[in-house]
């Protein structure tokens, strides 16, 4: 792969996360499932457990929430989601989660902030991508606490299909996060 290939390939790897990342925060599913591949692995248990990279133990001071209810909130979703259309569903509310369900979606506001991406090409139509993530959001009343912002990492591998990058696999690890 010369530079100019490489240099298409990080910008089409970039544009697969900006559609992830402005697809869920506007809410627009048909927008955020394009950023997967069709058979795509999203699995993004712990992603309100901020955990010591060094010793794992849970970095939970500034957490208004024990660590045993975050550790809950996985089970509202059937982690890892496997492929675009089950990963749409989920995020669209075909969970099957009548909490998650219930909750007044138009009520919800989030915002991904991507920087930072180490960008590793592995064949001309593979990579693996590590982001710097810090998101936040607030929820509608009966969510299990009304704000969110956490500070970490998506661990990603991308495919290109059909001249498209497309995420392959995600899951994220938190550093940090803050909850109330």
């Amino acid at each position: 792969m010369d530079a100019l290939e490489r240099a298409a390939a990080e910008l089409g790897i970039r544009a697969a996360k900006a559609r992830y990342a402005q697809g869920v925060d506007s809410g627009d599913w048909e927008l955020f499932a394009s950023a997967f591949a069709e058979n795509a692995v999203w699995d993004l248990r712990g992603w309100a457990v901020a955990r010591n990279p060094v010793t794992g133990e849970w970095n939970g001071d500034n957490c208004s929430v024990g660590l045993e209810l975050l550790e809950s909130l996985d089970s509202v979703l059937p982690w890892p989601i496997e492929g675009r259309a089950a990963i749409k569903s989920a995020v669209e509310g075909g969970s099957g989660d009548e909490q998650l369900e219930s909750l007044d979606s138009q009520h919800y506001v989030g915002f991904h902030e991507l920087s930072s991406p180490l960008i590793k090409i592995l064949t001309d139509t593979t990579a693996a991508v590590t982001w710097h993530v810090h998101d936040v959001s607030t929820y509608p009343e009966g969510a299990p606490f009304r704000s969110f912002s956490g500070f970490g990492f998506y661990h990603e591998t991308y495919v290109k299909e059909d001249e498209t990058w497309l995420i392959a696999s995600c899951r994220i690890s938190r550093l940090m996060c803050h909850i109330s």
